[in-house]
């Protein structure tokens, strides 16, 4: 998923009109974007098993309490 995110940041970087680069550098753009997209990578893989532990334990603890 990640390799699919950067490759489509990629493009849509590649794709832009070169007056765009005129003003501003592209490499800083694509700098700037890597860590996030790293960071969504990491929600979405640590954040979806931190949801799946975090309701075992409220079920279990609710068995336990009743």
């Amino acid at each position: 998923m990640q390799y699919d995110l950067r490759k489509k940041m990629f493009n849509h970087l590649r794709g832009l009109s070169f007056s765009y680069y005129d003003g501003d550098r592209g490499g800083l753009d694509h700098g700037r974007a890597s860590p996030g997209l790293g960071r969504i990578a990491g929600l979405i893989t640590w954040g979806l098993n931190d949801v799946f532990w975090a309701l075992t334990s409220i079920a279990s603890s609710t068995v336990f309490i009743s």
